[in-house]
């Protein structure tokens, strides 16, 4: 965990359901199992939630991060403030609007 900088690690079972996480402090100089050092998520998102639901959820929990499942309980991955807040400032979520990007809506009126 100290090698990547990663805070937590998300512990799932054999077929890849979500059990819980630990964090980097709970693992440093351990000894036993994750088991022994399991948190429960205080929220999960669904893989089909917008990121108003998001960001809402992230919000009431006081989380900067959450794991996404899908509708079996299946772990897909996680979403992070960061990654929202990457993905935003890409413009990659302007082009998903079906909305004509500024400035060319003149251009596409004369055509």
């Amino acid at each position: 965990m100290d090698d990547h900088d990663f805070r937590y690690l998300t512990v799932v079972d054999e077929t890849f359901h979500a059990r819980g996480f630990v964090t980097r402090r709970a693992a440093r100089n351990a000894e036993g199992v994750c088991a022994d050092k399991l948190a429960e998520f205080p929220a999960t998102v669904s893989d089909g939630d917008n990121l108003r639901i998001v960001l809402s959820k992230m919000y009431q929990f006081r989380t900067s991060w959450m794991p996404v499942l899908d509708a079996d309980g299946v772990y897909v991955g996680e979403v992070t403030q960061d990654s929202i807040a990457d993905y935003l400032s890409s413009g990659r979520s302007r082009h998903q609007t079906g909305m004509a990007p500024q400035g060319k809506t003149s251009e596409m009126a004369g055509t």
